[in-house]
């Protein structure tokens, strides 16, 4: 029993820890659905949302994902009425949600799961999904306790998972202020190389680079990094120079 505990405390420490580079590495919707599976001697899948969609991330079960994929298609079943609420969904019985979710309740019966056990994976304001149990007939019960134990570790796995996206959406902002400095440094290079070139100013040998970009269907960064490189040499327009007093 010991051990037991100790392993749904590792797990629960894994799961929201996504700081370190080995953490990075982990696939939190497996875990959980792996070690919630575990606990509850169920099936199990995690659905998260995509993009304003929920979408199957993970499995433990083949017809348990297949199940997921039906409500993901369909827009009914006990998953989406969890995400949709952000409150917890139990039935142990199948039978009796004929009604309420038809195409799911036949084929989940048809697959041999006899309950259902969806918790949401919420943070505060922050709902991202749901994980599914489903458990047949040689399962046994869930008791409170187990439930509690599943609910944690869906509670850990949604922080783990915030912290991912919120690390990658500073990557993503840190990379494209770095690409828009160092196209702006090349555009600036660029202007010198050419205002020395055709004797033009620096404006003028902007305007140059702007309009070849774009005749060409190219980005402006690079053309002007062949500019500098000195693969591509910009046609001097004579009509841009200050022209001589006229005699």
């Amino acid at each position: 029993m010991v051990g037991r505990a100790q392993a749904v405390h590792d797990l629960l420490v894994t799961l929201a820890d996504s700081v370190g580079v080995e953490s990075q590495q982990q696939n939190l919707p497996q875990l959980l659905a792996d070690g919630a599976a575990g606990v509850a001697k169920t099936d199990a899948t995690v659905l998260l949302d995509e993009a304003g969609t929920l979408a199957v991330a993970a499995a433990h079960g083949t017809e348990a994902a297949d199940l997921a994929a039906t409500e993901v298609e369909s827009g009914q079943g006990p998953s989406v009425d969890c995400f949709r609420d952000g409150a917890p969904v139990s039935c142990t019985d199948l039978l009796d949600q004929a009604l309420l979710w038809p195409l799911w309740a036949g084929q989940a019966r048809a697959a041999g799961f006899t309950a259902v056990h969806v918790r949401p994976l919420r943070r505060r304001q922050y709902r991202i999904g749901v994980l599914i149990l489903l458990a047949n007939e040689a399962s046994p019960q869930l008791t409170h306790r187990q439930l509690a134990t599943v609910q944690a570790l869906a509670d850990a796995a949604t922080v783990g998972l915030l912290h991912q996206r919120l690390l990658r959406r500073q990557a993503l902002v840190t990379a494209q202020l770095r690409f828009a400095l160092d196209s702006r440094i090349l555009i600036e290079q660029a202007k010198g190389v050419l205002s020395e070139r055709t004797g033009s100013t620096v404006d003028q040998a902007f305007q140059l680079l702007r309009e070849y970009a774009r005749s060409h269907g190219r980005k402006i960064h690079e053309v002007a990094a062949d500019v500098i490189g000195d693969s591509l040499r910009l046609p001097d327009r004579a009509a841009d120079r200050p022209q001589p007093p006229a005699k």
